[in-house]
């Protein structure tokens, strides 16, 4: 199973046919959200938090967390048909261009490399657009009384595969996205911050400064 996003986001300028559902972010959002999967080890570095920035369907970023063991910090930018890619550590990046508009940045939340798994259905489930994902298949919203409270479910799936959002209100934001594959939890993200901002930095989303970077092919 692979859990880490920025695998996800590398593939973000990719012209893609429409669907029945389109992630297109209507506002600005940050978004913090950590790895909580129930087989990663407790100390695993995919634990650690994420930040995501993302600004309507051409510019997001991405900041991890300092991996100390591989003294690696990634940050990612993308901006129009631009992507950045740098270890904030060396402070050295390569630098991606995408010569095919129309440019859109995608951040799936779930890939998986089995061949069962519904990437076509699932490739609009992004960060930034849980809830419309949920919605646009008329998913229904279940009541659930837990242990620590009353949490509000939403589930679409296929072939075995089930995404399932929850929140803490009937209308609020993402508390906990899981993935299960016959009925077995594989991956669960934790949604420690989401925000919808009334305006963004732009410069969020420029060629970051003060890095040596080399043209990817």
């Amino acid at each position: 199973m692979k859990r880490n996003i920025l695998i996800a986001i590398l593939c973000i300028l990719a012209n893609q046919e429409a669907l029945a559902y389109e992630c297109k972010p209507e506002k600005p959002l940050l978004i913090i959200i950590s790895d909580i999967s129930p087989d990663l080890p407790k100390d695993s570095f995919a634990r650690k938090p994420k930040i995501i920035y993302r600004s309507g369907i051409t510019q997001a970023r991405v900041e991890e967390s300092l991996d100390e063991k591989l003294n690696l910090q990634n940050l990612y930018v993308m901006n129009n048909q631009d992507a950045w890619i740098v270890n904030l550590v060396d402070k050295k990046g390569k630098h991606f261009v995408d010569r095919n508009p129309p440019f859109s940045v995608r951040m799936p939340i779930f890939i998986d490399s089995d061949p069962s798994f519904p990437a076509d259905l699932f490739k609009e489930l992004q960060f930034g657009c849980e809830t419309g994902f949920f919605n646009s298949y008329n998913s229904p919203q279940k009541e659930l009384k837990t242990e620590s409270g009353t949490i509000y479910e939403q589930a679409v799936g296929a072939n075995h595969w089930l995404a399932v959002l929850t929140r803490e209100t009937p209308t609020g934001v993402p508390s906990h996205m899981f993935l299960l594959h016959d009925n077995k939890v594989v991956s669960t993200l934790q949604y420690n911050s989401f925000f919808e901002l009334p305006k963004i930095n732009p410069d969020l989303f420029k060629k970051p400064e003060n890095v040596t970077f080399t043209e990817a092919n």
